[in-house]
């Protein structure tokens, strides 16, 4: 059976339990953006940018974080995203895909 996860906004206090989540995954992040980075993440929130905590009993056992300022064009740079019409409009994927198919 699987635990009971509530999801909650992030406080500073959940640092030390998600930095023992993403080092155990790997320690590149912290590496790149320092030991406290987390902690800055969820201070830095305001009306663009928030993050939310997935708890597990009194554990934080995950992080997500969600902003309004995407860079697309990076995105497109890592990711395959057709499947997900290129995080365009569907009207205008559809518009394309028909273009492509007149070409």
């Amino acid at each position: 059976m699987l635990p009971f996860i509530e999801v909650r906004p992030a406080k500073q206090e959940d640092h030390d339990d998600l930095a023992d989540v993403f080092n155990s995954q790997s320690e590149t992040v912290t590496e790149a953006y320092g030991e406290y980075f987390i902690a800055e993440l969820i201070a830095s929130q305001n009306d663009k940018n928030k993050a939310l905590v997935a708890q597990v009993k009194d554990k934080a056992v995950g992080l997500m974080g969600l902003t309004q300022e995407v860079d697309v064009k990076l995105l497109h740079k890592c990711f395959e995203l057709d499947s997900f019409d290129n995080l365009l409009k569907a009207d205008y994927m559809d518009a394309i895909r028909q273009r492509r198919l007149h070409i």
